[in-house]
Order: structure tokens, then sequence, then C-alpha cells
């Protein structure tokens, strides 16, 4: 399951402001990858805190924990179209 998969599955718990970051997230996730968490705090018009926040609701041990499991993602997009395709 990929990460963006995972976040849609935990959409309906988060808050308003974690909401507005997991739409963020699967829509650019090579955004988030490529910036800080001051910078995507600044694009996205939430605190830095509700970043980290959403990161701990979604189950992922911070920002950068978050950045690698988005670079994984990225990195094996033809292996996970198979994965969705078995589940």
């Amino acid at each position: 399951m990929t990460l963006c998969e995972h976040i849609k599955g935990k959409y309906l718990r988060l808050s308003k402001g974690q909401k507005i970051v997991a739409q963020y997230v699967i829509n650019h996730p090579h955004m988030v990858v490529q910036n800080s968490i001051a910078s995507l705090s600044k694009e996205i018009g939430v605190s830095e805190s509700t970043i980290v926040r959403f990161c701990y609701a979604i189950e992922v041990n911070g920002f950068v924990a978050l950045q690698e499991r988005l670079r994984e993602d990225l990195k094996n997009p033809e292996e996970q179209k198979i994965e969705s395709v078995l589940w």
C-alpha cells in the first residue's frame, strides 16, 4: 500500500488542518519530498506543528519519515501500480 493510499484511509479521522496537509501530500508528493517543513507550512497555509501532528495522525514518525516514505513510493511507481491491482 502506498503512503497516499494509507492517508486516504485515515482521511476522515483527521482534523481540518490535517486534511489540508493530506490533500497537499496526495496531490503534490514531489513538492513534499523537495521542500523543508517551513516552506511547506508557508505554501499550504498551516503551521509546522500541524504538519507534524498530521504525520503522527497517519502513523508516520515525523516529517523526515514522511519524506522518506514518499521518496520510496515515488522511486517505484510501476511496483505500486501492480500492488494496487493485486489488492
